[in-house]
Parts: C-alpha cells; structure tokens; sequence
C-alpha cells in the first residue's frame, strides 16, 4: 500500500529548505562582528557549500536519474563499511 505525500509535509520540507540554520545563524553572529570579519565568515561558508555542491553532483552522477539522495547515501556509506 503506498501512501500519496501530503501537502502538509511537502510545506514542512520547503519551510524547512527556505528558513535554515545558515539564514538564521549568519546575519545574527555578524551583527556583533566587524564588516571585515561578516564578509570573511560569509565567504568561507559560500566556498563550503559550493564545494559541498560539487561533491554532491560527483556522487549523482553515477545513478540514474531518478535516484533520490537517501539511496545514494546508503549505497555510498554501505560500501565503505
């Protein structure tokens, strides 16, 4: 019996997407620093998660097209253990 999703959990997932922990976390720790330092933790955090971006689409691009990032995620982390 397969369960259709719910517009309920679809929202949660896009709120969840949209206001995250970097959103938050980033203006509120550089309100206190100088332009300087904001700018610097600003840029290092755009590096990581382009970086991380491109690790991802590394991964991805070995699976088809329809795979979805928890099946990669076990088929990576179950070959390394």
């Amino acid at each position: 019996m397969e369960k259709s999703p719910s517009l309920v959990g679809c929202s949660c997932i896009i709120a969840s997407v949209c206001v995250g922990a970097g959103m938050l976390g980033l203006p509120s720790s550089g309100a206190g620093a100088w332009t300087v330092w904001s700018i610097l933790a600003i840029s290092v955090t755009m590096i990581v998660m382009t970086i991380s971006g491109w690790m991802l689409l590394e991964s991805f691009k070995h699976y088809d097209l329809k795979v979805s990032f928890n099946s990669v995620t076990k088929d990576l982390l179950n070959s390394c253990s």
